[in-house]
C-alpha cells in the first residue's frame, strides 16, 4: 500500500481487517513507579488501578487519565497482593513482610503496619468494606476496616492456607481439608466445621454466599453453606482443578485444571457449558469480568485470551506478554486488561477492540431480492430482462441457460460438485453467479457458460451469492456462520468474515454499497457497515496496520516484530493531524475509548 496508495482492493481489505478483526490495542505502558511492577488490580468500578512494586511502592491511579490518585505509599519488601474492598473505598496491600490498609482516594492509612499474612491467600476484605482479616500461621485476626481496631482472634489447630469473606460478611477459613465459617458479630462459628475427603485446592463463594464452590482432591463440587450438603458435582475432569471462579450472578462456574483446558459449568446442575478453552501451555487463571459477559484466561505461554461467558467465542486476538505473566486482570466492564510482566518496570494497559456495528432491521424493511433469497428452499428460474433467456436448474448440481424461443441451450452447463442453492444474473446480464453446497460460489460467462475466475471459497455450504449493481463486488453467505465481501476482478476477499450468531441464510448489498444486509437462520436481520475504500489511502494507514498486528513484512513470508508501543505513537500522530474527512472520522472511531460516542463512518 505504501508503494501503491491507489490500490482500492488492498485499501478496502486493510480497512475491513482493522474495523472487524478483534485487535487489542495497547492503551498505556505503565505509569511512573519505583521498582519493578509486581501487582496491578482494578477497583470494583474499573475507574482506578492500584499497583505495587518489588521495592514496596504502592499507588492508586486514574485509569482514564493515567494520573496518580494517591501519593506514593510504601510497604517493606516485594508487594505480593493488593485487594480493594467491595465498595472500593479502601484497599489493602501485602508484601513479603508487611500488610497495610489505606483509604483509596486519599491514601490515608487505616491501619498501622501489620505483619504479612501466611498461607496461600492469607488476607481478605469483606463486602460493604466493614472488615478485613489476616492470618499468621494458626491464628486469624479480624479488624474493623474503618478504624483498624482488632475485633476477633480466631485460633485454629493448624496452619490456615486461605481466608475469604462471603458476600454477607461471614468469614471462611480453610485448612488442608477443613472449612470453618465464622460470624463476625460474635467471632463464633456459624455452622459446624466441614471436613472434606481431599485437600482443598481452590474455593469461591457464590454471589449471595449461600453456596461454596470447592475443588478438593479430584472432586469439583458446589456445597451449601447452611448445612454442607452437596448441591452440584461436576463430572470429574482428567486433571486436578487449581482455580475456580463464580460468575457475578452465580449461574456459571469457570475452572482451570493443572494440565488441561479451562471449562465453564452450569452452577445449578454441574453440567459443562460450551467447549473447553485452550492455550498452547498450562493455563494459570480463568475468571469472569465484573459484568459477567467475558472470561479472561492467561497461561504459561505468555498469552492472555478473552472469551464470551459461554466459552464459545474468542473475542480478541491474544494479548502477548514480553515475559512471564505475574498477573492479568480484566476490568469490570470487560473493556480493558492490565498485564504485569515479570521482567518489566511497568505494567501494560490494553483496550479491547471496537467492532464495526451491527444494526437490527425489521423484516418489513428487507429488499425484495433478499426476502426471496431468505425464503426459498430451492432457487427459482431467472429470466433476462428481455425474456428471451431463462436460467434454470438441470439436476441438483447444475445450472443451465435456455433460449425461450428455440428451447436450445446456448451455453455449456454450469456444474458444481454439490447442490446449487442460489443462482442469478449480474445487473448487466453478462455474468451468472451461483452458490453451492460444495462450499463455493462461482461466476460464469453468461454467453458461453464457462467459469470466470476462481471459486469463492467458504468453510461450509454457500447459501447465497449476490453481485453489487456495478459488478465489482460479490457478497456470499454460508452455513459456516459467515458472510464475506469479495473483489470480483481479483477474487480476493475484501472484508473480514462477517459473523452472525445464528448462522447466515442470506446476504445482499444496500443500494449505496456501504452496508451489507444479513438474514440469520433464526429469521433475524442485521445491517453491517462496510468501510469505504477511498483512494489514495492516507500514508499513516500502513503504519497503523503494522502497529496493530505487531509485525511488518520484510520480504515474502518474512516478518519483523513491531513493538506494541508503536500503536501509541501512531495514535498521537493522528491526534496531531486532526481533520474531519472520512479517514479522520474512521480513526476517531477506531481509537475511541470504551463508552465513547464516535459513530462508525458510513458515508465519505
Amino acid at each position: 500500500l505504501r508503494a501503491s496508495p491507489t490500490n482500492r482492493v488492498v485499501t478496502e481489505r486493510l480497512l475491513s481487517a482493522l474495523s472487524f478483526h478483534p485487535w487489542p490495542l495497547l492503551e498505556r505502558r505503565g505509569f511512573s513507579a519505583t521498582g519493578r511492577v509486581t501487582e496491578a488490580v482494578f477497583s470494583p468500578d474499573g475507574n482506578l488501578l492500584a499497583t505495587g512494586t518489588d521495592a514496596g511502592a504502592v499507588r492508586v491511579w486514574n485509569v482514564e487519565s493515567g494520573e496518580p490518585v494517591t501519593p506514593l505509599l510504601s510497604l517493606t519488601g516485594n508487594v505480593k497482593r493488593i485487594r480493594f474492598g467491595a465498595e472500593g473505598r479502601y484497599f489493602a496491600a501485602t508484601s513479603e513482610t508487611t500488610l497495610r490498609v489505606w483509604n483509596t482516594t486519599s491514601g490515608t492509612p487505616v491501619t498501622p503496619v501489620l505483619p504479612s499474612p501466611t498461607g496461600k491467600d492469607g488476607f481478605s476484605v469483606s463486602s460493604r468494606d466493614r472488615y478485613f482479616t489476616t492470618c499468621a500461621s494458626n491464628v486469624v485476626s479480624v479488624f474493623d476496616l474503618t478504624t483498624g481496631v482488632e475485633l476477633h482472634r480466631l485460633p485454629h489447630d493448624g496452619s490456615v492456607q486461605l481466608v475469604m469473606f462471603d458476600p454477607s460478611g461471614r468469614l471462611a477459613t480453610f485448612q488442608r481439608n477443613l472449612v470453618r465459617l465464622w460470624r463476625m458479630d460474635s467471632g463464633q462459628l456459624a455452622v459446624e466445621p466441614l471436613r472434606l475427603p481431599g485437600a482443598i485446592r481452590a474455593a469461591m463463594f457464590s454471589g449471595d454466599g449461600s453456596r461454596l464452590l470447592l475443588a478438593h482432591g479430584t472432586t469439583l463440587e458446589i456445597i451449601s453453606t447452611t448445612n454442607g450438603a452437596s448441591l452440584a458435582r461436576m463430572p470429574t475432569p482428567p486433571e486436578m482443578t487449581i482455580y475456580v471462579n463464580f460468575s457475578p450472578d452465580s449461574s456459571r462456574v469457570v475452572t482451570v485444571g493443572d494440565s488441561g483446558p479451562a471449562r465453564v459449568w452450569n452452577a445449578a446442575d454441574g453440567q459443562p457449558i460450551g467447549p473447553p478453552m485452550f492455550h498452547n501451555d498450562q493455563i494459570w487463571v480463568a475468571r469472569f469480568s465484573g459484568n459477567g459477559q467475558r472470561i479472561i484466561t492467561w497461561a504459561k505461554d505468555r498469552a492472555i485470551r478473552i472469551w464470551t461467558a459461554d466459552a464459545t467465542t474468542r473475542l480478541a486476538e491474544p494479548i502477548r506478554s514480553p515475559s512471564k505473566i505475574v498477573n492479568a486482570e480484566i476490568s469490570p466492564d470487560g473493556m480493558r486488561v492490565v498485564v504485569v510482566p515479570i521482567e518489566e518496570e511497568a505494567f501494560h494497559l490494553w483496550r479491547l477492540p471496537q467492532r464495526a456495528p451491527l444494526f437490527a432491521l425489521g423484516t418489513n424493511s428487507l429488499p425484495i431480492d433478499l426476502i426471496e433469497l431468505a425464503g426459498t428452499n430451492g432457487w427459482p428460474a431467472r429470466r433476462t430482462r428481455d425474456g428471451r433467456r431463462v436460467l434454470t436448474s438441470l439436476g441438483q448440481n447444475t445450472a443451465q441457460l435456455a433460449d425461450v424461443d428455440t428451447g436450445q441451450n446456448p451455453t455449456a452447463p454450469m456444474v458444481h460438485q454439490g447442490p446449487i442453492r442460489h443462482a442469478a444474473f449480474s445487473a448487466n446480464e453478462e455474468l451468472i453467479v451461483t452458490a453451492s453446497a460444495d462450499h463455493t460460489a462461482r461466476l460464469w460467462d453468461a454467453t458461453t457458460g464457462l467459469p470466470v475466475g476462481h471459486p469463492f471459497q467458504h468453510a461450509g455450504p454457500v447459501n447465497s451469492a449476490v453481485l453489487s449493481e456495478d459488478g465489482l463486488r460479490l457478497v456470499t453467505a454460508s452455513d459456516d456462520g459467515t458472510a464475506r465481501v469479495w473483489d470480483v476482478l481479483t477474487g480476493w476477499p475484501v472484508s473480514e468474515p462477517l459473523r452472525f450468531p445464528s448462522g447466515i441464510r442470506a446476504a445482499t448489498f444496500s443500494l449505496d454499497l456501504r452496508q451489507v444486509i444479513l438474514v440469520g437462520r433464526d429469521g433475524s436481520t442485521r445491517i453491517v457497515a462496510v468501510p469505504v475504500a477511498l483512494t489514495p489511502a492516507p500514508d499513516w494507514l500502513p503504519d497503523l496496520a503494522e502497529a496493530v498486528a505487531q509485525k511488518k513484512a520484510d520480504g515474502p513470508e518474512v516478518f519483523q516484530r513491531v513493538p506494541p508501543e508503536k500503536i501509541i505513537e501512531v495514535q498521537q500522530r493522528l491526534a496531531q493531524l486532526g481533520g474531519d474527512d472520512y479517514y479522520a472520522r474512521w480513526a476517531k472511531w477506531f481509537f475511541a475509548l470504551p463508552g465513547a460516542t464516535h459513530a462508525f463512518p458510513i458515508t465519505p
